[in-house]
């Protein structure tokens, strides 16, 4: 494998613990780092109370990194807004509903 996020979502392998064969390989995004992402901006933003995420929820690793998301959200004091998209015109509609304030940042997870 040369890149990927989560081998066992995706279907190479039935867990890292157990491939079930031999496997070697490295992943381009660690799961943690949208918890660090969400953390960072606290720390620059601490008025930030509401994060929009824009995703792609047929995105494999995306199960992964809502786990995180959620996890660093609550405590930090934020509130997620999720909002699935799938091309160009979702992501306008999408940010168009959301109605963004001073206290809301806007994050693409695609």
């Amino acid at each position: 494998m040369s890149i990927g996020s989560d081998p066992v979502a995706a279907g190479f392998v039935s867990s890292l613990a157990r491939p079930g064969g031999n496997f070697t390989g490295f992943v381009n995004f660690e799961y943690s780092m949208a918890g660090k992402w969400l953390e960072v901006l606290k720390e620059i933003a601490p008025g930030v109370d509401r994060v929009a995420i824009l995703h792609n929820p047929e995105n494999s690793t995306w199960p992964g990194q809502l786990r995180v998301l959620e996890t660093v959200a609550a405590s930090v004091g934020m509130q997620l807004m999720l909002v699935g998209v799938h091309d160009a015109a979702e992501i306008t509609r999408g940010v168009d509903a959301l109605g963004i304030d001073s206290n809301m940042a806007c994050w693409c997870c695609l």
